[in-house]
């Protein structure tokens, strides 16, 4: 305020000033005219008596007259002389530059008398030399008049002129040879040098986060320096943080190396299940030495590897989980695995363990125990006071985070919106100041959790402005709790939805409102508009359309993505085999090939098996089963579908060998490997045995191959034939 006021009186001042100049100014005007009209009126009369009064006779100007003449003299005055003195400036630069010529037309002359001089120093100073060497050729001996007088003189004759042809180019080439020699250690310190300066390059940019420079500098460095193998093992590190699609292939090499060591054939494993290639993952486990690593993640690694050939392998993942639980201090993700995989859904016998297993963890310390109490609470609990005693357990726990907390208020208020005083104590003190990023987050995880209401009074519409990722949470919020007018009105506004998305949203609400027909419609258009960077939107809202017909259309439609195709065509086998949609299925069938497949056993172990379920490509079906029974013969699965391939090319005493021991000891929960084991226990006499294992399957859903299955099972044990005992 005060800086503001200076400034002010400042300006002011320099408004009076300027005022009080142009008075000035003014007034002495004023004050000459007057004095011009006071002379005139007291000035005696000039003209003669009888003359003309009207004729003018006083030869003097007026005084304002006399004033601008005055100016107009200096003026002129003032011109000439800067004219003036342009004109001596300019003849001094012409002078200098004539001085310059002058004295250039005579260096011929002066080059001359020095070269005169030049050449007479050189003259005594040739005859000194020649002097001092013939004083030195009397009194040297044979080495050093080698040394001191022949090669210097040998040297002279060569490099004078007058030389043949010949005589150069030997003395050319003798030359280079020598730089060569010279230039190449030379060459490879200084690209070392450059090598090492690029590593270092590269360390400061990954601490600063620029990883993609980072990558950069270390493979220019590695490709200037490609035996070292820290360079290699750098490049290696920085390749696997922006995903580089080689990052296989050189962890391999690094693994080869003669001095690489077991962290490098761990992270070769690591590598290798995350661009889904098994194989490779237990070629190197296999090739890791009990005494390199400990025990626990050696176990750990071969958990992952197992875990990567899917569903079937369940079994076996679980029986590993159990061995490295036993051991002391497991890793938590060994523990998080067992949970996940014995709380499957759709394979409900190890659900019993592993809350029991929970239960006996939750009391523990760290990280471990607050894992466990995360599954129970996201589990549903019969008895109430157990839910609140985890609840506060969890609310109380040293490493709870934000989520944590929010998921213990769950069990409270479950059913119920949160209250404002518990959002608050969860929140802590950032309630009143959440940034987009942690606003997202927040809301994200309420919306997760159920409490939508909250989510959307947490959300400010108005100052939203072009923040997707929170208009998609605020309609997430709307639409869980019902508000399909609101979110209707809200997509009619100007959001950062582009026209498939809103489409998309649209065709949401409308099914939620039950006009079937019309959201069937804009659904078909938001796919058909649809870009690829639409996709991720579709993906997040699809599962609350609550309608098959629209998964299996967004399935559709991102297997036309290159890079999603492999993926989008295994889940939507996955779901039309659920539903049992044979004709979508054995067209989509019809165009895949199940070897495509072959580095994920799973999806092709799935595929191989419904194909022939169809009658499609029997004998390359066959050859992909036997080569999975070959590598995994401990999986179940595997033998299944090798059975089902022996069924279909008549060979039913094999398909029964294959399956021994299996059916009677632990039969599996699957429809159709149950179907597939009736079928060969009835094809080798045992139709009683048979008939027990399709026992309720009339009323499952099934499609339509399996269905032929369970009929002639069926049929063909109505006479109740009693056969031998199991094998």
């Amino acid at each position: 305020m005060r800086t503001e006021w200076s400034e002010f009186r400042e300006s002011l001042r320099r408004w009076i000033y300027f005022r009080k100049v142009r008075f000035k100014r003014f007034l002495k005007a004023r004050r000459a005219k007057q004095e011009d009209r006071l002379a005139k009126r007291n000035a005696p009369t000039l003209i003669p008596e009888g003359a003309n009064i009207r004729q003018r006779a006083d030869p003097r100007q007026s005084k304002i007259k006399r004033l601008r003449a005055d100016f107009s003299n200096d003026l002129e005055e003032t011109r000439f002389r800067f004219k003036q003195w342009k004109h001596f400036r300019w003849m001094r630069v012409r002078h200098f530059f004539q001085a310059v010529r002058t004295r250039l037309a005579d260096m011929p002359s002066i080059i001359g008398f020095f070269k005169y001089l030049l050449h007479k120093r050189q003259r005594s100073i040739r005859e000194q030399e020649s002097l001092s060497t013939r004083k030195m050729e009397a009194k040297a001996s044979s080495w050093s008049k080698f040394r001191s007088i022949y090669l210097p003189e040998w040297l002279r004759r060569w490099t004078i002129g007058g030389k043949p042809k010949s005589v150069l180019l030997a003395f050319l080439l003798l030359t280079s040879l020598v730089f060569v020699l010279a230039a190449y250690p030379a060459y490879g310190l200084l690209k070392a040098l450059r090598a090492e300066q690029l590593l270092e390059n590269s360390r400061e940019l990954h601490q600063k986060g620029d990883l993609q420079g980072a990558f950069r500098k270390a493979h220019a460095s590695y490709m200037l320096n490609s035996e070292t193998l820290e360079t290699f093992r750098w490049l290696c590190e920085t390749a696997e943080s922006i995903n580089y699609h080689e990052l296989l292939s050189w962890r391999q090499r690094l693994a080869d190396h003669p001095d690489s060591g077991p962290q490098d054939r761990i992270k070769l494993v690591r590598t290798a299940l995350d661009f889904h290639q098994p194989q490779v993952a237990e070629e190197a486990i296999r090739n890791l030495r009990e005494q390199e690593v400990e025990p626990s993640e050696y176990l750990y690694l071969r958990l992952l590897t197992t875990l990567a050939h899917g569903r079937p392998a369940k079994n076996a993942a679980i029986r590993q989980c159990r061995e490295i639980l036993s051991l002391p201090a497991p890793p938590l993700e060994a523990y998080r695995i067992y949970w996940s995989l014995c709380l499957d859904s759709m394979d409900p016998r190890f659900g019993r363990e592993a809350v029991n297993h929970m239960k006996q963890t939750a009391a523990a310390s760290g990280a471990v125990g607050l894992a466990a109490l995360r599954t129970l609470l996201q589990l549903p609990f019969e008895d109430e006071k157990k839910q609140r005693l985890y609840s506060k357990m969890l609310w109380e726990h040293p490493l709870a985070q934000r989520h944590d907390l929010l998921l213990s208020l769950r069990a409270v208020f479950f059913g119920h919106s949160l209250p404002e005083t518990a959002l608050r104590a969860a929140l802590g003190k950032q309630y009143d100041r959440l940034d987009n990023t942690e606003l997202q987050e927040v809301t994200s995880i309420l919306n997760n959790l159920g409490f939508h209401e909250n989510a959307t009074d947490l959300l400010p519409t108005r100052t939203m402005a072009s923040n997707k990722e929170l208009w998609v949470e605020g309609l997430r919020a709307r639409i869980g709790s019902d508000e399909t007018k609101e979110t209707e009105k809200v997509l009619m506004e100007q959001t950062p939805f582009t026209e498939s998305e809103r489409r998309f949203l649209h065709s949401l609400l409308l099914r939620k409102n039950k006009e079937f027909k019309k959201a069937d419609e804009e659904l078909v258009e938001a796919l058909r508009m649809a870009t690829a960077s639409d996709l991720p939107i579709l993906r997040k809202f699809v599962l609350l359309h609550e309608d098959k017909a629209t998964l299996v259309a967004l399935l559709h439609r991102l297997a036309k993505e290159p890079a999603m195709q492999r993926w989008a065509q295994a889940l939507l086998i996955l779901t039309l085999q659920r539903g049992a949609e044979d004709e979508p299925l054995e067209e989509l069938l019809g165009a895949i090939q199940a070897n495509d497949y072959r580095n994920n056993p799973e999806t092709a172990n799935r595929i191989t098996r419904l194909k022939v379920l169809h009658g499609q490509d029997l004998v390359a079906c066959r050859k992909i089963a036997e080569g999975l029974v070959a590598r995994y013969p401990d999986v179940r699965e595997y033998r299944f579908t090798l059975a089902l391939c022996y069924q279909e090319s008549d060979r039913p005493v094999e398909s029964l060998r294959l399956l021994e021991g299996m059916l009677s000891a632990n039969p599996s929960e699957c429809p159709t490997q149950r179907l597939i084991g009736a079928r060969a226990l009835l094809r080798n006499g045992f139709s009683s045995e048979a008939r027990e294992l399709v026992v309720g399957f009339e009323k499952i859903n099934l499609l339509a191959a399996e269905r032929r299955i369970l009929d002639y099972v069926l049929t063909q044990t109505k006479a109740k034939q009693k056969g031998p005992v199991l094998p």
